[in-house]
């Protein structure tokens, strides 16, 4: 009844002027308000959301015919399982820069509900479903040592997440370049401080 403004389904005291339905809701936290983003139109928001995630797709399949290429190359599990670990940390960097290029959100909260989605869509893909499609069905659950089964990328996949990622995240690689290289040559202290904030966690 509210998107349609249907005013005879709703009691006159319930009504504005008394022709109009309010949508009335518990407003945003001001820290978490887009303030530069809410001038954008709503046709805006959505041709550039759509954008970013048929950007998200594209690249999602572009990760999937990486991993099926690099499988169907006989390559063995850690080869295969390392390109995923390399494509699972490089990937959010991309998102996430398309994102803060092109998409815009009134609010914080809609901003990291989008960014989740499609992240997750992209470990997603890369770590079982590629997997999982490029594994013959009967060499599913075989623990031979042959290169088509399952559970040896599986365990690939496992080995090489526990290590590299950590590692990958202890180094700080970014944000090292950020302090070391990029900061001190900043012409002022205020650029400078843009490049000694911490990474995203």
């Amino acid at each position: 009844d509210m998107w349609m403004n249907n005013t005879e389904e709703i009691e006159d005291n319930y009504v504005f002027r008394e022709n109009n339905i309010l949508f009335v809701r518990e407003p945003y936290e001001p820290n978490s308000i887009r303030w530069d983003d809410l001038d954008e139109t709503f046709r805006k928001k959505s041709c550039n959301g759509a954008i970013v995630f048929t950007f998200t797709l594209a690249y999602i399949v572009f990760n999937a015919w990486l991993i099926y290429r690099t499988k169907q190359d006989k390559g063995n599990p850690i080869k295969v399982s390392i390109i995923i670990t390399v494509l699972n940390i490089i990937g959010p960097m991309v998102i996430r820069f398309v994102e803060d290029l092109l998409e815009k959100h009134s609010d914080e909260g809609s901003k990291q509900a989008s960014r989740y989605i499609k992240i997750t869509l992209l470990r997603w893909v890369n770590t079982v479903i590629v997997v999982a499609i490029v594994t013959p069905f009967t060499a599913t659950l075989n623990m031979t040592s042959d290169n088509d089964n399952l559970l040896p990328p599986v365990y690939a996949i496992f080995f090489t997440e526990m290590v590299a990622t950590p590692i990958f995240q202890i180094t700080d690689l970014f944000g090292n370049i950020n302090r070391h290289i990029l900061g001190p040559r900043k012409r002022d202290q205020r650029q400078m401080n843009v490049c000694f904030t911490g990474g995203g966690y």
